[in-house]
């Protein structure tokens, strides 16, 4: 099976998990660039326009899942506001599905608001340490480590 094909059908089945059901959508489709077209039911293209920015980052993400099963590197993974723009639901599914297998090592540059105590025990099981910016005061931050996993 030609490599295209391989990350296209991976794409597809992590857009399925992260997305869950959704009617609009059907399958995804990568061009020659890699660029992602979406497909209806009835196979025909859906403007881009017609779609949230959370699902197109779900989108994106779905396909950077995919490259990483299908050319099988073992490189980290870096992801800056990993919540932004994701409604309820589907942010469970990216901490509980993708996140926890993403690579082996996966840093989450998340805000406060993005990930609260709730969140945070979806993926605590998969958490060697986290890290964050203490600033009471408003004048001085400082560096908080908290090792969770051994």
């Amino acid at each position: 099976m030609r490599g295209c094909l391989r990350i296209e059908l991976a794409l597809n089945q992590h857009f399925k998990s992260l997305m869950g059901y959704h009617g609009l959508v059907a399958s995804l489709r990568l061009d020659e660039d890699f660029k992602i077209n979406l497909l209806d039911r009835d196979n025909q293209p859906i403007g881009r326009h017609s779609i949230s920015h959370g699902m197109r980052q779900l989108a994106a993400t779905g396909l950077l899942w995919a490259l990483k099963d299908v050319s099988k590197a073992g490189l980290p993974v870096i992801v800056d506001t990993p919540l932004a723009r994701i409604d309820r639901g589907n942010q469970q599914n990216l901490l509980t599905r993708y996140y926890p297998h993403a690579a082996e090592q996966v840093i989450l540059l998340a805000t406060d608001s993005e990930m609260n105590d709730e969140k945070f025990e979806a993926i605590r099981g998969s958490v060697y340490r986290q890290c964050r910016l203490d600033n009471d005061t408003g004048d001085d931050s400082r560096f908080v480590y908290e090792t969770i996993y051994e």
